[in-house]
């Protein structure tokens, strides 16, 4: 199970910045950014991780496991979105709590869009949390 998630988080990280360096000069980059993010957490390589954390909720081993993948892939998640332009004028602190807040806000819909899919959200919460970031700066 280990290596399945260390799989997800290479490709995960890989597509991530793959699209991140093919943003257009002409785009909002953090709008560019956020939508990315969006799609990457939502596709179905994300959701393998996402089925190995349901089912670590009731496996200690599993469950320890994960906390170490899961540790890394904070850290490398946090290496990459450093590398993302305009996040060099967010504090460390704010960084990295805007930075949990967006994972876990795409992680969360991601999880419920498969149940409830809400497209006409998509695109009002992309440019909320670009506006909220965008006065952080």
């Amino acid at each position: 199970m280990a290596a399945t998630a260390y799989e997800v988080m290479r490709r995960q990280l890989d597509l991530f910045t793959k699209l991140v360096t093919e943003i257009p000069a002409e785009q909002p980059p953090l709008e560019s950014v956020l939508t990315i993010l969006r799609d990457v957490t939502a596709n179905d390589t994300n959701t393998v991780m996402y089925e190995l954390m349901v089912a670590a909720r009731t496996d200690e081993k599993l469950k320890a496991t994960l906390r170490d993948v899961l540790t890394e892939y904070a850290t490398n998640i946090h290496q990459t979105a450093r590398g993302v332009p305009g996040s060099e004028h967010l504090p460390e602190e704010v960084f990295a709590v805007a930075l949990a807040v967006l994972v876990n806000t795409f992680d969360g819909a991601a999880v419920v869009r498969a149940v409830l899919p809400q497209p006409e959200l998509e695109g009002p919460r992309i440019a909320l949390l670009t506006a909220l970031l965008s006065h952080s700066t």
